[in-house]
């Protein structure tokens, strides 16, 4: 469903290594699990979507070779998953500007 999409990059082999979604798109509601179904991502962005809410999905556990991830600037929230620090290839985290509750996982200080 993302192929095509504005912002989306992909491999030679056709497959999604990147998603960036930015300001003005209109987009509201979560994020879609599904994007963690992407097992190539690498590169995942949304920012400044003020009408993006809710949790960060669950699924994002299986972005396993997710190197960046651009969540800030929208109106997600509840806490912040420590699944993330789980995951080996990422280096780079932006998450504010959002409404996260509750402390920073202490597996984030692997990253």
């Amino acid at each position: 469903p993302f192929i095509g999409c504005p912002g989306e990059g992909s491999s030679n082999q056709g497959r999604v290594t990147a998603l960036t979604v930015s300001g003005g798109t209109g987009l509201s509601g979560t994020i879609p699990s599904e994007i963690g179904d992407l097992p190539l991502l690498d590169n995942l962005m949304f920012f400044d979507e003020r009408n993006l809410t809710g949790p960060i999905p669950q699924t994002f556990s299986k972005l396993t070779n997710l190197r960046v991830l651009t969540l800030n600037s929208n109106s997600l929230s509840g806490s912040i998953p420590s699944f993330l620090g789980q995951l080996k290839k990422l280096a780079q985290v932006d998450l504010s500007d959002n409404r996260f509750s509750g402390p920073v996982p202490t597996s984030l200080g692997s990253l």
